[in-house]
């Protein structure tokens, strides 16, 4: 998940640049492909991490991973800026919610392991930063102008991750025993526990 989601903060930087080029946008335009997710980012913060605590953090943590993987895919079939702009910001809005996972893995290690647990995770954001450049490299190698379908290619490439994290995220993630705690279901969170 955090992997994808780098993937998809990344992504812009490419996205940005070829779309400028190859829909004739100015300065304005291509700056708001990049501003349309961090607001939407902002937005799923404030929405997703609150669900969180009230219906839990799998079905939220599912939630998330879908809307960043449709809204990802959406955005190869874009054919306009509002269309894209749309697509990015629900992209953004399920960034926001990446709180959501990091809150999962949190609660379920021990506090003598959270430390290097949560360091752990943040190479995986570091490899999907790195992944994005090889994936443009194969994606836009002809140069922006002569590879119309590139940026598609690259979005689609990038989406790849989000759709594996939203599926083994699907049959592999439990619930955070320690929410069920808070919500009195105490028996399922020993079930999980053990």
């Amino acid at each position: 998940c955090f992997a994808a989601n780098s993937m998809e903060i990344l992504l812009l930087s490419f996205l940005a640049v070829v779309l400028q080029s190859e829909w004739n946008l100015s300065e304005e335009q291509t700056a708001s492909i990049t501003s349309v997710v961090f607001a939407g980012a902002m937005i799923g913060t404030l929405i997703l991490g609150p669900l969180a605590n009230r219906i839990g953090r799998k079905p939220v943590f599912s939630i998330t991973a879908a809307i960043i993987c449709v809204f990802g895919f959406a955005t190869a079939a874009a054919n306009s800026l509002p269309v894209l702009l749309l697509c990015r910001f629900l992209v953004g809005v399920g960034v926001g919610g990446l709180a959501v996972p990091f809150d999962t893995l949190v609660e379920f290690v021990p506090a003598s392991h959270r430390g290097q647990n949560v360091l752990a995770i943040e190479y995986f954001w570091t490899g999907g930063t790195l992944m994005v450049p090889v994936l443009a490299y194969f994606s836009l190698s002809e140069g922006y102008e002569a590879h119309e379908n590139g940026w598609r290619i690259l979005v689609l490439l990038c989406g790849l991750p989000c759709l594996a994290s939203t599926i083994l995220g699907l049959f592999y993630v439990p619930e955070s025993p320690r929410w069920l705690m808070t919500k009195g279901k105490h028996g399922k969170a020993l079930a999980i526990l053990r």
